[in-house]
């Protein structure tokens, strides 16, 4: 089950990223640039305290970051097929929390 859940968040994770606009993306103010400021992503809306936390935040998580944490997703599936044990022995309950939050699940 929780190789299963860490696969399916790893799938949409790296759809979404080989989606997106390439490159890093960087905030500026509420506005949201991809490939070093090529391309205008967007504008967070919000008041301008919020709109510049979201903005800073989605760059922060830009596609790379997203396939970084599918590749992890999937070596711990490998991991806990091979050996159970290795999700509570590691603590990849915190991995498998983030993979609930990609899926928008609840823990059962």
């Amino acid at each position: 089950m929780s190789a299963d859940l860490l696969r399916r968040a790893a799938a949409k994770l790296r759809e979404h990223a080989e989606k997106a606009s390439g490159g890093d993306w960087d905030a500026d103010g509420t506005e949201l640039y991809a490939e070093n400021g090529a391309i205008w992503i967007g504008q967070m809306d919000g008041d301008e305290k919020e709109g510049v936390a979201n903005a800073s935040l989605a760059a922060l998580m830009h596609p790379p970051v997203a396939l970084a944490l599918a590749a992890a997703m999937d070596e711990v599936a490998v991991g806990i097929e091979y050996d159970p044990m290795l999700l509570a022995a590691f603590g990849y309950a915190e991995l498998i929390a983030v993979a609930r939050a990609v899926l928008r699940e609840e823990a059962s």
